[in-house]
């Protein structure tokens, strides 16, 4: 009995032993506090912002004076907006516990130095504050991703759309925008369109136009809504800065002007390709072609069109007027004798 006693008591002793160890030498999954940051930019700005994906994908995004640029896009204006919220999510994304915490799961997870989805690469002033890599998904807007010089991989809400990596998805689509208040007047079909009254109570500005056949009137309605469209002009790609043949802006389906508030003129050329479907812009603001999708491209043709910004002819009225007369006539009293 005294033996089998023994015998338990140093088998339990052995089992302490082993866990002891285990506590310092086993895989590190103890649980962590779910607030800890995954990275920590140590009080440092970011002003540089390197994107790069499968295929050798890459894209470089860089503050100059607050605004964001592409520096290989000719310094074309980034999506500020865009640009600040993809920073503002990567400093909130948090450690939680570790899924894996070996050198073999970042192949498998796809967060290897030369394997991975996205490798996001923040610095500052000339620095590197932190380097990050997203790999597979494990549900939606859940990615795996580890911080540089590190073997722990972990779960993170952040999917890589929000991190593109091609130029494009960064340009400044709103960069031909401007207020519509701003746009004074607009010549076009052989119509000078100005703006001739705003007040803060008014549901419309007014206006007027010039050029105007006999018998011809303004649609302010239909001017104002052309004003709107030009206001709210998105682009959907830069061409570059080269005019080609095929941007068909040797015979533009549209071509128009409007005058600023304080009297700059911005000239517009609209191109239609061959294939009937794709539209290239150019603004005089800008060295730059532009694409425009089918979607902005065709209500801007129609809504510029003459006879879609003219009132509806006062011709039309007149045989009412005429009809009104002989039932005018019979609604008179008859003299007496």
């Amino acid at each position: 009995m005294k033996k089998t006693i023994s015998l338990l008591g140093a088998l339990l002793v052995a089992q302490l032993l082993l866990a002891f160890g285990l506590s310092f030498t086993g895989p590190r999954l103890s649980a962590r506090s779910a607030d800890k940051p995954l990275f920590s930019l140590a009080g440092g700005d970011v002003d540089r912002i390197t994107i790069e994906g499968p295929d050798q994908a890459k894209v470089v995004l860089a503050k100059v004076g607050g605004a964001w640029q592409l520096p290989d896009e000719g310094n074309f204006p980034a999506d500020k907006a865009r640009a600040d919220a993809l920073v503002k999510t990567l400093e909130g994304l948090k450690e939680g516990m570790p899924v894996a915490t070996t050198s073999q799961a970042l192949a498998r997870f796809k967060v290897g130095d030369d394997r991975f989805e996205r490798r996001i690469t923040l610095a500052g002033a000339g620095k590197t504050l932190a380097t990050l890599y997203f790999g597979t998904s494990p549900s939606m807007r859940e990615i795996h991703a580890r911080r540089s010089g590190q073997r722990d991989v972990y779960s993170v809400a952040f999917a890589t759309y929000q991190a593109p990596a091609k130029a494009e998805s960064w340009e400044d689509k709103a960069i031909l925008q401007i207020p519509k208040k701003d746009i004074e007047a607009i010549d076009v079909a052989g119509l000078h369109i100005a703006r001739v009254s705003v007040t803060p109570e008014a549901a419309q500005p007014e206006w007027e136009a010039t050029g105007l056949a006999k018998g011809e009137a303004l649609d302010t309605k239909a001017a104002d809504k052309l004003a709107g469209l030009l206001a709210d002009l998105r682009i959907d790609a830069v061409l570059g800065k080269n005019a080609k043949p095929d941007y068909g802006l040797d015979r533009p389906v549209l071509a128009l002007s409007l005058v600023k508030a304080g009297g700059q003129t911005i000239d517009y050329a609209l191109g239609k390709e061959k294939d009937g479907k794709t539209y290239t812009l150019k603004a005089s603001t800008r060295d730059e072609y532009f694409r425009l999708p089918d979607y902005t491209a065709s209500p801007l043709l129609d809504a510029a069109k003459r006879d879609k910004l003219l009132a509806a002819p006062e011709a039309s009225h007149a045989p009412a007027a005429k009809l009104a007369k002989p039932a005018a006539k019979l609604a008179k009293p008859v003299a007496k004798g």
